[in-house]
């Protein structure tokens, strides 16, 4: 999801975000 990405590009490091998801 586009939002889950964006939270946690703010959260941490969109490369974590992107990890995650």
């Amino acid at each position: 999801n586009a939002l889950r990405h964006a939270y946690y590009v703010q959260w941490d490091f969109p490369q974590v975000g992107w990890a995650i998801e």
